[in-house]
């Protein structure tokens, strides 16, 4: 058909019922084309008269029709499909076109479709775009009037395919009522054809609402759009919200299942709130004021994170939550971020803020501008790099961001390219920007090494540095030719050629052009696995350097790019790290490996056993203890013969050796070690107690080169060789006898010449081989050849405790060492001995001696467990021994012990103790002998004993205590001393022992039993204890008993204590007695009391002039001062039966300020209610100076009975009384009665304290009795100074007796006299006429006088009356110094008042009053010296060891000018000054001076030789003249 007209004619030529078919050949394309949009490509109309019109270039056909189009896919089950009544077709033409070209067709049509009741539609063709180009669709409409229910089209929707036929609640409730819009109603579908149908729609739900989220989301005025097909859907549901200050639209899809997606955009021209806005929104104001701060905290002052650009470059916001629960897990929020240059696409993870982003648009940005940008360093960066892959992470929660960059482009150092850069940059809020650089470095094909960056500073520039981590092998090759092609280094050590190479690490700096290579491979030790590391430096060779010579260090070759390389390696066995010496020109094997090994203060410590374990070796059980841990250590080793030695020190002791060796010759692979360490010095004999002193320094007798050797088995003899062969100098070396097990202690055992080696195993055999001789070395130990004087030494049998003896048979002086014996027993070295000290018949056998050396410190301990004392010379026999114990007081040891003394006719016993303090010997001795030794009736002697002490001291005893101590008592009765172990015991035991050392105290006893008349027995003991202070101590009990014999009981007993002590150093004599409590009268139940004591104080002592005499004590109202003695009252205590008891006291007292008496008696009488007693006292008190006295005499009498009256008791008390008081002068007193009813008093004469002071004060000759003589008033003691023991009577001042004392001999420097007088003085001038006062002291009181403050003068004056002009001293100008002596003087002469009334004790001394002074001469002046000489230099010197022969031997008689003392004194005397002397010394003078030695003069020596008896100590040696 070629037009619009012929078209017209053949439908017309249909009638009334118009059949267009697509098929239908006379039909235009275009409307065959349209027909096929129809089910079956048919249309079937009832056109009528006027269906068919042609208006120009517009053919109409149109009518009814009962056509039925299915809307495939779409529709709930069941529904019909579109049922047409009428339908039209337009053709338009085209405006001068020919035929049908550009002919258009579109169609119309309307009709019914079934949904829940019929809907009126209407169709209208289309066209649609799809994925195969435009496709022509229908699209189905309502009228204007129709309202569709909104599920109804839901329905429609999602109801076909089997699909559910409601949403998902909550969305359901909120459209039951809801109806569409027709003009917001489209379905597109395609009526006979596969193409999928799609319904679009929306609508508007203005009363609608949903929580969509609690707390967060809720719509209003809800909007519902929906695009449905066949096979999917999507219902949108949109609400407008505020967020912040902003209107938001909030639109949500809905899913099929609870994740459902909400997304977020500005309402009208809005921008999207920002960040922290969105963040308050999800969680609340705190929240987004939180993340307000920590987005300001990405912010920072530099360059650093566009925040504000973030927010205003937000350009999508989405959010997921549970539809079923209104949970909300995360809100994502799409935004522009600006980092420095850098331009990155971001998401925002809310509410936690976590941002995420990658590049912007893959827009390149070259590195060095970003770094530039960021404020990082970006010099020596290739400008090249840029960035080509970008991933960012930020959590301002944190305060951080990152962001890592690949760039593309390879970074070219020097002769290597590093490829695959990457950078990344970091912000801290705390620290700032940073950032890193990572590259690799490839070493062939196979070898990656990862480098990370640092900018080092414009000098270093970037340094790379990484590994390729540990794992499969590596091929070495590869790392070699690098080194060859990139460097030109072809000179390596073989030790990297051959390395098993795991693990390579570089490093390398733009800066410098240096470059380090660490190569780690597996390498073998001793059969073990081991690692080894090879480090090579390569450095570029400075301009101008000349070549060809070999470096100076063997470890550094130069290659011929222009690099020198400098190698090192580490050896690491186990924990032991070493680094190897490397010499690329050592002519050895290429394989072997030297290495030095240091501890490292922060790793655990090493030890020689953890050697033997990094070597998988077995490691014996080590006792507690036992130190071997090392310090540095030199290794050896050779791969070729498997030969491994480490020279080492140890921390705790000497050097330390640990050898490994093939185990078998056979090459089996296994290994074998040894290792030993040296420990401690020399251990010297001489250290032993006692027999040390008597063993001396003549010859060397100690235990040397103690070891403690481990080894994983026995050690034979050719293995000790062996091992030997490989140590080097200065380290030791195991026993040539070998152990006999794995854990051994060896040393040398030396006695002068002799030298015994041995070493002792700790614990059974082990390994192979046996011992080399099982009869001499069992099981344990083993015994080397004895080298030295001495012949072969043998090992006698083992003991059972494992003791190894060796005989020795060798003296020592008086010390004869029979054999020694060693072993090794919890977990110490025992070396015992037997032997004996012999001298002159004494013989002490050597009784557990031993040393003990714990192997946890190896600190010996000495110890002589006994001394067998035996001596026998007819008659005399002492048979004893001595005892370690415990020493105490800090002393080193201690022996205590008895001996039997016998005689034919007697027999004595003896104990005594011996002990060391601080290096000085400390001793006693006591010995009693018992028996009958006669003597006349008044000394009867049945004891005597002898006591003797070296630098031990007697506490003195109480008098309380003279009957028990041990010196007083041992002279008792023999069957009463027990045994020298507790008579010892009771001397030192305790926490204040009787003797106890005391260094430089030495003292002497000597003690007697006797009887007088065989009434008195009498125990005395005399001490005198001298060194540092001298002591005089006298102690005895003596026991009277009346009668002596006969009587079944004594009606008396006296038993006294009597102690006298005497210290002139401390100016103090005191001598005391007391009744015991054995003391009785009549009957034992009579038990006398009392005590006597008189004290005086002398000398130095504060306390001199003072003195005490009481027997019973003192007056009740006297406060004795507290250096006063305290003894108890004379007195008596008799209980006659349980009802009467008698007592009474007595006392007399004198002191410089009174003297006192007095007494007291009681009688009592006490049978149940009655009580009647009877007393009487009396005291008498009587100062003088001025005189005093006070009297008081009382006595009672009385009776008291107490009757029990049926309820309550009665007591009836009489008593009866008087007391008389006499005080003077002047004389008066009162007298006292006192009754049961009534008590009064009646004084007579003068009343109390009234004496007129003027009366009792004495007059000056009154008070010169007083004081001593005038002679005798000042005395003179030299202090220091003294060059002879002082022979003559002390001097005094003013003294008239024309004797003069002998002189001082005295030394010229260090001399001082001290004067002391008897009278206080407050002025001490020195010289006949100074005025002024060289010492002062306090104004003098004088009590007697009546006077106070009075100023006492005291002159000294030095006058010269020999050896120079005679005359007086100016003791001033020539350099005397004087101190004043100050002492405490009795108040009673020098105090003040009027002495009516007592001193209280504290006050009975006036304290410290200037009583002397102390001279000292001006130091002496040195004179001419010809200085030091050099003796070494000048005198030839013969150095002799301690086993050489002694030049001189002690039996060699003396020869030539012997020396001699005798007369010595006499012919220096004699001689010094005669005439021969005088020309000797002036030719030695002479002599000297053409040396140019001479002193300034050749002085006389007369005065010399004058007073040449008095300047020796001791006799000087003269010899005669020599042969």
């Amino acid at each position: 058909m070629s037009d619009l007209d012929a078209l017209y004619r053949h439908l017309e030529s249909m009638g009334r019922t118009v059949t267009l078919a697509a098929d239908d050949s006379a039909l235009p394309v275009q409307l065959a084309e349209f027909l096929r949009t129809m089910p079956n490509g048919v249309l079937e109309l009832s056109a009528g008269d006027d269906g068919i019109s042609l208006s120009g270039q517009v053919l109409t056909i149109s009518g009814g029709t009962s056509a039925s189009w299915p809307i495939e896919g779409l529709g709930p089950a069941g529904a019909g499909p579109v049922r047409l009544t009428h339908a039209s077709v337009t053709l338009t033409g085209a405006t001068g076109a020919t035929g049908t070209a550009g002919l258009k067709v579109s169609g119309a049509a309307s009709g019914v479709l079934d949904l829940d009741r019929p809907v009126e539609v209407t169709l209208a063709s289309t066209r649609e775009q799809s994925a195969a180009g435009t496709v022509a669709a229908w699209r189905l409409g309502v009228p204007a009037t129709t309202r569709l229910p909104l599920p109804t089209l839901l329905a429609l929707g999602v109801g076909g395919s089997g699909r559910a036929a409601v949403l998902p609640v909550p969305p359901q409730t909120l459209v039951g009522t809801a109806s569409v819009e027709p003009a917001q109603l489209h379905l597109t579908f395609y009526p006979g054809r596969a193409h999928r149908p799609r319904l679009v729609f929306t609508a508007s739900l203005p009363d609608a609402r949903w929580t969509v989220v609690p707390s967060v989301l809720a719509f209003d005025n809800v909007t519902v759009r929906g695009d449905i097909g066949p096979a999917q859907y999507q219902i949108m549901l949109s609400s407008l919200v505020t967020i912040g200050d902003l209107p938001v639209e909030v639109t949500i899809g809905v899913a099929p299942g609870r994740r459902w997606t909400a997304s977020l955009r500005p309402s009208g021209t809005t921008a999207f709130p920002g960040l922290a806005a969105l963040a308050g929104w999800l969680g609340g104001a705190q929240r987004g004021a939180a993340a307000a701060g920590e987005l300001a905290s990405l912010r920072g002052d530099g360059p650093g994170l566009g925040v504000g650009g973030l927010d205003a470059a937000i350009r999508k916001v989405t959010m997921t939550f549970d539809a079923a629960t209104g949970q909300l897990p995360s809100v994502q929020v799409v935004s522009l971020l600006t980092l420095g240059v850098l331009r990155l696409d971001v998401t925002a993870s809310l509410p936690g803020l976590e941002i995420t982003g990658q590049l912007y648009e893959q827009t390149p940005v070259g590195v060095a501008d970003l770094l530039d940008s960021l404020g990082l360093p970006s010099a020596d960066l290739p400008r090249a790099l840029t960035v080509s892959e970008a991933f960012f992470l930020a959590r301002p929660r944190a305060g951080r961001y990152a962001v890592d960059l690949t760039l593309s482009d390879v970074w070219r150092i020097g002769p290597v390219a590093l490829r695959r850069v990457s950078v990344g940059v970091a912000y801290q809020s705390s620290s700032g920007l940073s950032g890193y650089v990572e590259a690799v470095l490839s070493f062939g094909p196979s070898i990656n090494v990862l480098l990370g960056a640092a900018y080092e500073g414009a000098t270093e520039g970037w340094r790379f540095a990484g590994s390729t981590g540990t794992g499969d092998l590596l091929p070495v090759g590869d790392l070699l030719s690098s080194l060859a092609a990139d460097f030109g280094i072809t000179e390596v050590p073989d030790v990297l050629r051959h390395l098993a190479l795991v693990e390579v690490a570089a490093s390398v700096t733009t800066g410098t052009g240096a470059f380090t290579f660490s190569c780690t491979g597996a390498f073998t030790v001793a059969g073990a696995p081991a690692q080894l590391r090879v480090d090579v430096a390569l450095d570029p060779v400075p301009a101008g350097q000349p070549g060809g010579a070999a470096p100076p260090d063997p470890a550094t070759t130069v290659g011929t790019a222009g690099f020198a390389a400098r190698y090192s390696a580490t050896l690491t066995i186990g924990r032991m790290a070493c680094a190897v010496t490397l010499n690329l020109r050592d002519g050895r094997s290429s394989t072997s490996i030297d290495a030095r090994w240091t501890a490292d203060p922060q790793q655990p410590p090493l030890s020689l056993t953890d050697v033997a374990a990094g070597l998988d070796l077995p490691v014996p059980e080590l006792p507690p203890g036992l130190d071997l841990t090392l310090t540095a250590a030199d290794l050896t080793y050779d791969p070729t013969s498997r030969q491994l030695m480490i020279g080492a020190r140890s921390a705790a002791h000497g050097a330390a050796v640990f050898v490994a060796l093939p185990a078998a010759p056979d090459g089996d692979g296994s290994t074998r070690y040894l290792a030993t360490v040296s420990v401690g010095d020399p251990i010297g004999l001489s250290d032993l107690p006692v027999i040390g002193v008597a063993l001396g320094d003549a010859e060397t007798c100690a235990v040397e080169q103690l070891q403690v050797i481990v080894s994983d088995a026995r050690i034979l003899p050719q293995t000790a060789v062996e091992a030997n062969g490989l140590i080097r100098e200065g380290y030791p070396r195991f026993p040539e006898q070998g152990t006999a097990a794995a854990l051994a202690f060896s040393a040398v055992l030396r006695f002068g010449a002799q030298r015994i080696p041995i070493a002792l195993g700790a614990g059974q055999a082990a390994g192979p081989g046996t011992p080399t001789d099982p009869a001499t070395a069992p099981v344990g130990s083993t015994v080397g050849q004895s080298s030295g004087r001495g012949g072969v030494v043998a090992a006698a049998p083992t003991d059972a405790d494992g003791t190894v003896w060796l005989t020795v048979q060798k003296a020592f002086g008086p010390l004869t060492i029979g054999r020694v014996g060693a072993r090794y027993r919890d977990a110490a070295l025992w070396f015992v001995l037997d032997g004996s000290l012999e001298a002159d018949g004494l013989s002490l056998a050597l009784q557990g001696a031993s040393i003990v050396v714990p192997v946890a410190g190896f600190v010996p301990r000495f110890d002589v467990r006994g001394l067998a004392l035996s001596y026998v010379n007819a008659p005399l026999a002492i048979l004893g021994g001595f005892t370690s114990v415990p020493p105490t007081d800090g002393a080193t040891f201690r022996y205590d012990g008895g001996a039997a003394v016998s005689m034919p006719s007697w027999g004595a016993l003896a104990y005594g103790s011996y002990t060391e303090v601080d290096g000085e010997p400390s001793m006693f001795l006591f010995l009693r002998a018992a028996g009958t030794f006669g003597g006349p009736p008044a000394f009867s002697v049945t004891a005597l004993a002898a006591g003797f002490g070296y630098h031990s001291t007697i506490r003195l005893p109480a008098v309380t205590e003279v009957a028990g101590f041990p010196l007083v008592a041992g002279l008792g009765a023999q069957e009463a001393d027990g045994s020298p172990a507790q008579a010892l015991a009771a001397l030192t035991g305790g926490p204040q022992p009787w003797l106890s050392p005391a260094p430089g105290q030495t003292w002497l006893a000597v003690g007697v039993r006797f009887h007088t008349y065989r009434q008195f027995d009498t125990t005395a003991l005399l001490a005198v204890e001298f060194g540092n202070a001298l002591t005089v101590l006298l102690l005895g009990v003596t026991t009277a008993r009346f009668p002596s014999t006969g009587a079944a009981r004594p009606y008396a007993q006296l038993q006294l204590e009597l102690r006298s002590v005497l210290r002139p150093g401390e100016g103090i004599f005191a001598l005391s007695a007391a009744l015991t409590r054995n003391s009785y009268l009549l009957d034992p139940a009579c038990v006398l009391t009392g005590g006597f004591a008189f004290y005086a104080w002398f000398g130095e002592h504060r306390n001199a002039g003072d003195f005490a005499v009481t027997v019973g004590g003192y007056h009740p109202a006297f406060d004795a001062p507290k250096h006063y003695p305290v003894v108890p009252r004379v007195g008596f205590t008799w209980s006659l039966d349980a009802a009467v008891r008698i007592s009474g006291t007595a006392y007399f007292a004198l002191t410089p300020s009174a003297i006192m008496a007095g007494g007291t008696l009681d009688v009592r009488y006490h049978d149940g209610s009655l009580t009647a007693w009877f007393t009487a006292q009396a005291d008498l008190l009587v100062a003088w100076a001025p005189f005093r006295f006070r009297t008081r005499i009382g006595v009672s009498v009385g009776i008291e009975y107490t009757a029990n009256l049926l309820f309550t008791a009665k007591t009836l008390h009489l008593e009866a009384g008087a007391e008389l008081e006499l005080w003077g002068p002047p004389t008066g007193g009162t007298v006292t009665v006192r009754l049961w009813v009534v008590t009064f008093t009646v004084a007579f004469g003068a009343t109390a304290d009234t004496a007129d002071p003027a009366v009792t004060r004495l007059d000056w000759a009154g008070f010169q009795e007083l004081l001593p003589a005038a002679t005798a008033s000042t005395t003179f003691t030299a202090a220091a100074g003294l060059a002879a023991p002082q022979t003559g009577s002390n001097g005094s001042a003013g003294s008239t007796d024309s004797a003069k004392p002998e002189p001082w001999p005295v030394r010229a420097d260090g001399f001082a006299v001290t004067l002391r007088n008897a009278v206080p003085v407050s002025r001490v001038l020195l010289g006949s006429t100074t005025q002024t006062a060289a010492v002062s002291g306090s104004p003098v009181d004088v009590r007697p006088l009546g006077r106070t403050g009075l100023t006492v003068r005291q002159r000294v004056t030095l006058r010269r009356t020999a050896g120079g002009p005679a005359g007086e001293i100016d003791l001033t100008a020539t350099g005397w110094h004087a101190a004043g002596v100050t002492a405490d003087v009795p108040a009673a002469l020098w105090g003040t008042g009027d002495g009516s009334t007592l001193d209280p004790g504290g006050a009975q001394l006036v304290p410290d009053r200037l009583t002397g002074l102390t001279l000292t001469a001006p130091p002496a002046v040195a004179g001419w010296t010809g200085g030091p000489v050099d003796a070494a230099g000048t005198l030839g010197v013969a150095r002799i060891t301690a086993d050489d022969a002694l030049p001189l031997s002690a039996a060699a008689e003396p020869v030539g000018a012997v020396a001699t003392h005798s007369g010595a004194v006499g012919a220096i005397a004699a001689q010094i000054a005669g005439p021969a002397a005088k020309a000797a010394r002036a030719a030695l003078f002479t002599a000297l001076g053409i040396l140019g030695a001479a002193p300034s003069a050749d002085g006389p020596v007369d005065a010399f030789a004058a007073d040449a008896g008095t300047l020796f100590t001791d006799e000087p040696m003269l010899t005669g003249t020599a042969p």
